[in-house]
């Protein structure tokens, strides 16, 4: 009702893009407005599943070191992989993983090769 009473609209339903004052639906459909707020679940690229990677619900499994499970050159972190330790696919997760998937990636590309580091939510 409050959303209603300031002149706001919830539009539910798979958007496929914006123009400057609408929002065009999948199914065609177009809905006029002044400013949109995209709300999204955690996803991946279609792309994804025609490779050979391992994937658990559709995103890249990987070690606590962010390293994909079947592919031992593949890294991933944030809304694209899969942890060991089960975390919110949220920016604040997403964050955390950058340093250890950092040193991960600079230390896989020198020898001797340094131990890897786990991500710790």
């Amino acid at each position: 009702k409050e959303y209603a009473r300031r002149g706001i609209t919830v539009v539910h339903g798979e958007a496929a893009s914006t123009t400057d004052d609408s929002l065009i639906m999948k199914d065609g459909g177009k809905v006029k407005c002044d400013a949109c707020l995209w709300c999204t679940d955690a996803g991946t690229g279609e792309w994804l599943r025609e490779t050979k990677l391992e994937l658990e619900d559709g995103f890249v499994k990987v070690n606590q070191f962010m390293q994909s499970t079947s592919h031992g050159d593949v890294y991933a972190a944030g809304d694209c992989a899969s942890l060991p330790a089960r975390v919110a696919k949220a920016g604040v997760f997403a964050v955390r993983e950058g340093p250890p998937l950092t040193a991960n990636l600079k230390g896989h590309l020198v020898t001797p090769t340094p131990p890897p580091v786990a991500f710790v939510p």
